[in-house]
């Protein structure tokens, strides 16, 4: 019965240690990203996981620095990222602000089947 117990303390003692080294892990990920894009949809992946509450400095960091990048070379989606992520940390964030996205002509990256096209109904 004691070994047991002793038994069980160990092994909860290891895997506090292995979170603790994870979790190390993952601020490092999110400190160490290179581009806009990898680092928004890192914080957008740990959001959905509902892992964000044990990463909430790491975060705010990246987006303090995401806030100010240039995000016009980026694809669509992207773009949705940063501006809902940045929204829903309280970011003032204006559509369209940073970003010419209106016009094929100005953007290459959107096609023109990404232009808004109102459809005629019966």
């Amino acid at each position: 019965m004691l070994s047991c117990i002793a038994s069980y303390f160990f092994q909860q003692i290891q895997m506090e240690e292995r979170a603790d080294k994870l979790r190390e892990e993952v601020a490092e990920m999110i400190a160490s990203s290179t581009t806009t894009a990898s680092r928004l949809h890192l914080i957008d992946a740990l959001e959905r996981l509902c892992l964000d509450h044990l990463f909430e400095q790491e975060i705010s960091a990246a987006l303090a620095q995401v806030e100010t990048a240039d995000v016009s070379d980026c694809d669509l989606g992207t773009v949705a990222l940063w501006f809902c992520l940045l929204r829903k940390h309280r970011y003032t964030v204006s559509p369209g602000s940073n970003m010419n996205i209106l016009s094929p002509s100005q953007n290459p990256k959107i096609s023109v089947a990404m232009v808004f096209v109102p459809v005629k109904f019966f």
